[in-house]
Formats: structure tokens, sequence, C-alpha cells
């Protein structure tokens, strides 16, 4: 299918683009800005600017399957009049846009798939919640619900529309784990208020196969509860976080303190919405996540990157002289292991092109390519910056082995370690399957204090990149 995607560059939406890549079809993203957009989104997406005129997204309209739209600025802070129209415009403005131009085509897109919250209900405490509970009263039900008549507006016998209620998503790149992550390096698993309220969480994976089962499903449209079918509370939420994360508190925000720092901003924070996917229940959808321990497994466990102390002998002696003179200094070594469908031949391209090196890279690393070469082999230099905690890193690598379609490696020739050696290793495990195995061998600086840094922060942040990248790869190769 020929897909058109708005908010593609997002936390969801960089997902969603590998997802449908992955399954074969050909994706359409429209962008604020297309240089950006092309290394988050990597190779053989096509990108449209949202300067392009109404008639012009009404001819891209009528060259379009289907718009999934999950355009929507970020409700966290204060809110200022100025914000509440940000939020309305990114939202409902969007929103419309998209419709009025499905309603002027002459062969509109056949479904429209768009964003909405389950704010929509408002605080609704423990009661339980299905697609049919009316709209809520407060600021953010309005919102949402301006946000849904904006979609469904687009609804004809020609075009059918879904509106996804989503919850709480849970994800490495953002949502509520990246609000976590700094907190959680300092060993501390935050929950608001009484911790009593009930999150509405959805894993990522499941909000992307949502959107899957809604393309492939002509029955199911109309709202639909984006919520794994177990909510559990905030406290809940925090001890399982803390469990397998390793965080030694369980620290509740009191009310009071947040509503001092975002003022009314802070009310969706603390609102309980005991939502449940009631309609995806009835149509038979298949939760792959529907366990808030399996969810947190999936992006907080150490199961699949592993970081240990290096030795020489770990490296093997396959590997020539030069190579093992470059990693004599290596203090740790990570490893990271990712099966999935292709044979070395058709992917060695894609992950040896700088191109993708943003797309397998999450959001809040703030990577950027500078410099580099149309054509990579070994003696070539990629320039490119990294932004993490506030600060930013000029990095400078040289590929030092360069062996299609099963191996290349790279050397941090400028940057923030003393030494950082990735090699990737590809291997065919059955007929149009393979193994790329990530091995990372690498020394901080600081002597005893650079240990120490690595211990609190940098092995976590480091293990959740490559659990990210590996989620990213088995996304692109299904």
């Amino acid at each position: 299918m020929d897909i058109l995607v708005a908010g593609a560059t997002g936390f969801i939406g960089r997902g969603l683009v590998a997802f449908l890549k992955g399954k074969g079809h050909r994706i359409t993203a429209l962008v604020r800005d297309v240089d950006s957009a092309r290394n988050v989104l990597g190779d053989g997406i096509a990108l449209l600017n949202w300067g392009l005129s109404q008639q012009q997204l009404t001819e891209q309209m009528e060259m379009t399957d289907a718009v999934i739209n999950l355009a929507g600025g970020s409700i966290d802070g204060r809110w200022s009049s100025a914000r509440k129209k940000s939020f309305r415009e990114s939202r409902a403005g969007i929103t419309q846009t998209l419709s009025d131009a499905i309603s002027r085509s002459k062969s509109p897109p056949g479904l429209f798939i768009s964003a909405s919250a389950v704010g929509y209900y408002g605080d609704t405490g423990s009661k339980v919640i299905s697609e049919a509970q009316p709209v809520g009263h407060d600021y953010l039900s309005t919102l949402c619900l301006d946000w849904e008549n904006a979609a469904t507006s687009a609804r004809t016998s020609k075009t059918r529309v879904c509106v996804l209620r989503l919850g709480i998503v849970v994800g490495l790149d953002g949502g509520i784990l990246q609000k976590l992550a700094l907190p959680l390096q300092m060993g501390v698993s935050p929950y608001v208020g009484s911790g009593n309220e009930t999150l509405p969480w959805i894993h990522l994976i499941d909000v992307l196969e949502i959107i899957g089962y809604c393309i492939n499903n002509p029955s199911i449209e109309g709202a639909v509860n984006c919520t794994a079918p177990s909510p559990v509370t905030g406290r809940q939420f925090a001890e399982v976080v803390a469990r397998i994360s390793g965080a030694k508190f369980k620290v509740g925000i009191p009310k009071f303190v947040l509503w001092l720092m975002f003022g009314e901003g802070a009310s969706h924070l603390w609102a309980s919405h005991n939502v449940l996917p009631t309609k995806l229940d009835r149509l038979g959808y298949k939760f792959r996540y529907s366990n808030v321990v399996d969810a947190l497994n999936e992006d907080l466990s150490d199961e699949f990157v592993t970081v240990k102390t290096f030795a020489q002998r770990d490296l093997g002696m396959s590997h020539p002289k030069e190579i093992r003179n470059i990693v004599k200094k290596g203090k740790y070594m990570l490893t990271a292991v990712v099966e999935f469908n292709g044979d070395p031949e058709k992917v060695f391209p894609f992950f040896s092109s700088p191109f993708n090196l943003d797309l397998l890279t999450p959001a809040w690393v703030n990577f950027q390519i500078v410099e580099m070469r149309d054509e990579l082999g070994r003696g070539v230099s990629i320039k490119y910056e990294i932004g993490l905690w506030f600060m930013k890193f000029a990095w400078v690598s040289e590929i030092v082995s360069w062996e299609p379609p099963n191996s290349f490696a790279d050397n941090q020739v400028r940057g923030p370690y003393v030494l950082w050696w990735h090699e990737h290793k590809i291997i065919r495990t059955a007929p149009g399957y393979s193994k790329m195995t990530d091995r990372v061998i690498y020394k901080m600086p600081g002597w005893k204090f650079g240990q120490l840094i690595h211990k609190l922060m940098i092995k976590r942040t480091l293990i959740n990149i490559f659990n990210y990248r590996r989620r990213m790869i088995k996304l692109m190769f299904q």
C-alpha cells in the first residue's frame, strides 16, 4: 500500500515508519524539516514538506491508499494561552487540514487513522471505561473531542476512519520511560501522588500492531481504546520498573509539588484512567504485551545487551594484529545480539549506510551527521555530533575493517571516549534468516571518576541505546 504518515519523526512515528516499511508498504512522510527527517527516517522514505499547497496535498491524497496522522505537540510543562493554542493547532488544526484534503479528493484514501488520547474521558477514577463512555468535562477532554471531530469529518462511504485513543505508551525512545530515564540512572523510580491512580499503559509494539490491525481489518472503525487489557496503578508501575531496572528507591511526588511547577499543566499527570480495549477484545486482537512486567522487561532488561569488563581473550585470535592493537586499552565490552529475517547480502547495505545511523539511534541521543562520503569502505571517516544530558560531543569514526556482506568495524578517532571500537557482524543462520552481533570495546576517560560515571549512568544509557537499535532492526526486517 501507499501510506502517508503525518508525525513520522515523533516517538510513535519513527517506530511506525520502520514497522510499515518492514511490512513492504511504500511510505511518504509529511514533515516540517525535510533535511532533518531524511536523517531520522533513513533511506527509502519519500518526504513531503508541510508547506505544500492545498491542491498539492489533495493530489497526494489521490495517490494514497491510507493516511496515518500522529501529529501532536507535547503537552508537558505549563499551559500558557499560547501553548494551548499550539496544542489545538498541532492536533485539531493539522487533522482538519488532512481531513479537508481527503474530502476534496476525487479518489480519496480508503482509510484515515488519526491519534487521540484517553484524556478524552477525563479523570474517571477507578471506573472501568470502554469506548462507549461519553466525553469528559475538562480542558483535555474538550481538546480530544475537537481533535476527533476533525478526523471523523473525513468519513464517507469511500473513507473509513479509525481514531486511536492512546494510553501511556511504553517504549525506549519517548513516552513515560524517557521521562523516567534520569531518575532511574540515579536509582529512583518515581510515581505521582498517592500512587493509587490507574495508569492506562500500552507498549509501543502493540500500538504499531494495532495500526497494522486497523489497516488490514475493514470491520474496525470509529474510536479504538489503545490500552493494554491489564492497567496498573502508578505505584505498581513504579515497583515493576524498580525491580527490573535495579532502582533502589520508589518515591512518590506530591501533587502540590507538581502544581507549583506546572500549574494547570500538572493535572493530566495524576489523572486516573481505568480504560480497557473493549473494541479490540471484541474483534479478537491479541496483545503482544498484555502484562506490564513483560512490557517493561522488553525495554529495561539486560537480556539481549550485556556489558562486562573486557579481557583480550574476549576478542579472539581471528582478528588481525592491527585490530588487537586498537582494542588493547579497552576497559569494557558491550555485546548485543538480534535475529531477524533477511540474508546478509540483503541487509548489509542497510547497516553499512550512514543514512540509517540516525534511524537506529534513539531521538534523545540527538545524533546528527556532520560530514560523510556517499560510499563507505575501509579508511573512510564519518563526522557527527551527539547530545546527552545537555552536552554536545563531536565524534569522528574511521572504518578500520570492511568485509561485506558479513562484517565491518569503526573506531573512534575523536570523541568522548578514550577508546570506542564497534564491530558489526552478520551471519546467516538459515536461508532467509540472519543474526547480527554488535560488539563494542570501549574505555571511559577520567580513571576512577570515569568508572564511577560509567556505573551510575553510562552503562544503562548504552544498554538502552542498543536495546532501541535491536527493536528497530526487528521492525525493519520482519
